[in-house]
């Protein structure tokens, strides 16, 4: 997602009809990536196993020192 900031300015710089598909296409991409990612959370989660090694529901911030 971090390749549209860098697109817009490209844009900006040569306003052309290359230039805008380009950011049309970068832009569709990263908002599909986006909702893919938002959609199948949990089937990533799985893959990456995050889910491992949490036996409790709570986050304890409190430091230790």
């Amino acid at each position: 997602l971090s390749a549209l900031p860098g697109n817009i300015t490209f844009v900006l710089g040569h306003f052309d009809l290359i230039s805008v598909s380009w950011l049309v296409l970068t832009m569709t991409i990263s908002i599909g990536i986006f909702c893919l990612l938002i959609k199948s959370a949990d089937k990533v989660s799985n893959i990456l196993k995050l889910e491992e090694g949490f036996d409790e529901d709570r986050i304890d911030f409190r430091s230790e020192n």
